[in-house]
């Protein structure tokens, strides 16, 4: 298989390696949002509303956090469904994976970055409500 073009580089993995590595890193994303949906979940019935921005920003924090994980599954379902198809030389197919691929480390550096204003959201400006 050639080595597929990310970022104007090209890699030394072809465009069918991410089959086995992005159903595992599926499986890792969809126990991520199910344990976040249970912490929303208990979030939001366990404290109804507090007379304070803690409970507020702790809300969209784990909202957006929620949503990012979301569109990360569809875009990796994406990446093993086009990585799976197609033949040896298929070049139309890298071209689009690689976009996905692209795509896939924008949200990654987001979750990261949005990870890092949640902890501190939750440490730095906590007040006692």
């Amino acid at each position: 298989m050639p080595a597929i073009k990310v970022c104007g580089c090209y890699w030394a993995v072809a465009s069918d390696d991410f089959v086995c590595t992005g159903l595992f890193a599926l499986l890792f994303r969809i126990g991520w949002l199910v344990a976040s949906v249970v912490v929303l979940n208990h979030h939001l019935s366990s404290t109804p509303a507090l007379p304070c921005s803690v409970y507020d920003n702790s809300t969209v924090f784990i909202g957006t956090l929620v949503a990012n994980l979301i569109i990360q599954c569809l875009i990796q379902l994406l990446v093993i469904c086009v990585s799976g198809r197609g033949g040896m030389n298929d070049t139309q197919r890298d071209r689009r994976l690689s976009k996905l691929i692209a795509f896939q480390l924008v949200l990654f550096v987001v979750e990261v970055a949005w990870l890092v204003v949640g902890s501190v959201w939750a440490f730095a400006f906590s007040s006692s409500c």
